[in-house]
């Protein structure tokens, strides 16, 4: 690999790198937003989460012909660029680590939130049941008067 091919890859993993940073802010206000309850603020978190994550599958894409390639076939300008490369994608794996880790407690709250609301729903449902039961059966049918359990 030619030193233009490796400084080439080296620009895309510092993209790479740029853009995880984005994505692990959104990810934790997307964080943020499910534990305050924030819903038009987690879907425009998600909305831009998606943005940065189909430029990520596009910056892998492009790093993909350089994986094949041994580090001992690179051409570096520098030893200072290579170790840059390496602490970056160390930096990345990092990030990928953490984003994921959000993205499973993001995951476990929003399934907890639902079970909250499903279980709420259902008690408003069970009390509005109950009462349209109980008015139902204390308005008298037919005009006949009412039952009184002091008399004999």
């Amino acid at each position: 690999m030619d030193r233009q091919q490796t400084q080439h890859m080296a620009d895309l993993i510092t993209r790479r790198r740029d853009l995880m940073v984005k994505i692990l802010k959104c990810s934790m206000e997307q964080e943020r937003a499910i534990s305050d309850g924030l819903v038009e603020q987690l879907v425009s978190r998600l909305n831009e989460k998606q943005v940065l994550v189909n430029e990520l599958i596009e910056i892998q894409a492009a790093l993909k012909p350089y994986s094949g390639v041994d580090a001992e076939h690179r051409d570096w300008e520098s030893e200072d660029l290579r170790l840059r490369c390496r602490h970056e994608i160390e930096e990345t794996e990092r990030m990928n680590t953490a984003i994921l880790e959000i993205d499973t407690r993001c995951e476990r709250a929003m399934v907890q939130r639902r079970s909250e609301l499903f279980d709420a729903l259902n008690k408003n449902t069970d009390a509005a049941t109950v009462a349209r039961a109980y008015n139902a059966g204390s308005s008298p049918k037919g005009g006949g008067g009412s039952f009184d359990l002091s008399s004999g």
